[in-house]
C-alpha cells in the first residue's frame, strides 16, 4: 500500500484521483486506533533481527543530541535489516535521522530542519510536544504494559484535531494502534 500510494505521487505526471485513492487506502487504517493490521514477512523477519526495543532507540537519539525530546519513531527495515527513523525536537531544530536496530548506532545521513521550515502539522505536533506532560518514552512503557507486545512505531499524531501519542503495538504477527493523551497518559 504504503509503495502504491508513494509511487503515485512521484509519477511524472500524477494522476489526481489515482493519487487521492492511494492515499485514503494507505490513511484509512492510521484513522481508526485499536484497529489490528498484521505486519509483513520481511518486516516480521527484521523485527526479529532488531535487539533495541523503541524505548532504547529513544535513549540513543536524545543522547545525540543535548535536550532533545524525541516525538517520533518507525521501525523502517531497510533489505531485511532493522532501522529505526527517529524524529527529534531540541533548540528550535528537528532531528531526522536512522538508527540501527541492533547496536543502536545513529546512521550518518541524518537531517536537521528549522522549527520555521517545518509543514503545518508538523508544528501542531511541536507545540503539542512543548506541553507534554507524557513523554513518548513513558507513552510507549504504558501500552506495552497494559497491551502486553512491542512498540513499533510511535510519535505525536493529529487525529481528528488533537494531538496524540499514536503508538503501534506488535504482538506475534497482529500489530494494533492505541492513542494516548500526551497532558494526561490517558488511552483515548
Amino acid at each position: 500500500m504504503f509503495d502504491a500510494a508513494i509511487g503515485q505521487l512521484r509519477a511524472d505526471k500524477p494522476q489526481p484521483s489515482s493519487a487521492k485513492d492511494a492515499l485514503q487506502k494507505l490513511l484509512a487504517p492510521l484513522d481508526q486506533p485499536g484497529q489490528a493490521a498484521t505486519i509483513a514477512p520481511g518486516e516480521a523477519a527484521a523485527l526479529e533481527l532488531a535487539r533495541l526495543p523503541i524505548p532504547e532507540i529513544i535513549a540513543v537519539a536524545e543522547k545525540l543530541r543535548i535536550g532533545a525530546k524525541v516525538f517520533d519513531v518507525s521501525f523502517e527495515p531497510k533489505v531485511g535489516y532493522p532501522m529505526y527513523a527517529v524524529r527529534s525536537y531540541a533548540n528550535g531544530k528537528v532531528w531526522n535521522g536512522l538508527v540501527d536496530g541492533t547496536n543502536g548506532q545513529a546512521i550518518d545521513d541524518a537531517t536537521v530542519t528549522g522549527e520555521s521550515a517545518v509543514g503545518v502539522e508538523d508544528k501542531a505536533e511541536l507545540m503539542a510536544l512543548k506541553i507534554a506532560k507524557v513523554t513518548l518514552r513513558e507513552a510507549i512503557a504504558s501500552v506495552e504494559r497494559a497491551n502486553g507486545g512491542r512498540a513499533l512505531n510511535a510519535g505525536l499524531e493529529q487525529v481528528h484535531g488533537r494531538a496524540v501519542w499514536e503508538i503501534w503495538i506488535q504482538d506475534g504477527h497482529r500489530s494494533e494502534q492505541i492513542h494516548i493523551d500526551p497532558i494526561t497518559g490517558k488511552t483515548i
